[in-house]
């Protein structure tokens, strides 16, 4: 297995088309949107107990509104909103047609709420982004195999289904700007490859990740499954790019399915950072969670700035399918404190 090199920061290319599937014109697109916000809410909200989980859980008090999450948003300077499809619970947030899947169609509360996200947010001006994960948790979960993530993967009729899953989501619901697969590692190199082929195939304009790392193993070469590999843009979960790193071009050793290269090509691979707003138990929403103080939330908004990265805020509707008053409250401040620290900077005189 080839290893991957990243001089991230200080390579200039020598070839500045690149040799990534999208053109650097539409990656910097997606870079212009820059500020956007993730939505954990499903099936979890409502029960935390994976060995128990069942579609009858899923019980908000009515229709689930999306329309809030897609106006706090706006309000908050966001360009664009991703929503969790289908999360390690493997409950499709959409009336999927596949047989022996279990979905929001099921629950006492049926309704598609993914296309009730993409109006949402063509009604508030934001792009619509999707998430998407499978995993073992559950009986209906199609026997998802990840022992060993250097080892064993998901089986054919797993990564089968997952296609099934994602035609659904791409050809029912119009453009997305970005697309996620979380839990990469459990489909193995060649199983990667083959999803980002099909996947990029159905939207060929649309920028594709596979998330699922909890630290940056690009810079961690013993990982040798690199399982965020192949990508449009790479997304750091939980972290923040380092200190300098201002170039999205990195100089390939390896092709999309990790197999090294005669010689290395020049690629414009973006980054994406997604962070939470509360100190937390749980992606989705907790009642013992606190959130994360104002400096630490504008010091990420400011150093993915500087550092030439989006960042994508996570946050966790209640049970009443709404975002809680402290997690608004504090978007709101962000936007506040964020405008400020810009008007102090664009008043500084220049260094001479």
């Amino acid at each position: 297995m080839a290893e991957m090199n990243l001089p991230y920061g200080d390579h200039v290319p020598t070839d500045t088309v690149g040799a990534q599937r999208l053109s650097v014109e539409r990656l910097r697109q997606w870079q212009a949107m820059e500020y956007g916000l993730l939505i954990h809410y499903g099936l979890i909200t409502y029960n935390r107990d994976r060995a128990t989980i069942r579609p009858s859980d899923f019980q908000p008090p009515g229709r689930v509104d999306t329309d809030q999450w897609c106006r706090v948003a706006r309000d908050a300077g966001m360009t664009y909103a991703i929503w969790i499809t289908q999360h390690s619970c493997s409950f499709c947030t959409w009336d999927t047609k596949i047989e022996g899947v279990a979905s929001v169609m099921d629950s006492p509360m049926p309704g598609d709420i993914v296309q009730s996200f993409v109006e949402s947010c063509h009604k508030y001006g934001l792009t619509p982004c999707f998430y998407y994960g499978q995993a073992p948790f559950t009986p209906w979960s199609g026997g998802f195999c990840r022992i060993d993530p250097h080892t064993s993967y998901a089986p054919r009729h797993v990564l089968d289904q997952t296609k099934r899953q994602i035609d659904e989501l791409l050809t029912r619901y119009g453009p997305v700007a970005e697309f996620w697969i979380d839990g990469g590692n459990a489909y193995g190199p060649n199983g990667r490859a083959e999803l980002y082929e099909h996947v990029t195939s159905l939207q060929p304009d649309m920028v594709f990740t596979f998330n699922g790392w909890g630290h940056d193993r690009w810079r961690t070469p013993r990982f040798h499954t690199l399982d965020g590999w192949p990508c449009d843009i790479q997304c750091l979960e939980v972290l923040l790019p380092p200190f300098g790193e201002i170039s999205p071009w990195r100089k390939m050793t390896m092709d999309r399915t990790g197999r090294a290269l005669a010689e290395p090509v020049d690629m414009y691979i973006p980054v994406g950072c997604y962070t939470v707003m509360q100190r937390h138990h749980n992606w989705f929403y907790n009642e013992r969670s606190v959130m994360v103080p104002d400096a630490d939330l504008l010091g990420m908004r400011l150093i993915c700035k500087a550092r030439n990265a989006n960042l994508v805020l996570t946050v966790a509707p209640d049970t009443t399918s709404r975002i809680p008053d402290d997690q608004v409250a504090a978007l709101m401040r962000l936007r506040e404190n964020y405008e400020a620290a810009k008007a102090r900077c664009d008043a500084a005189p220049s260094a001479k």
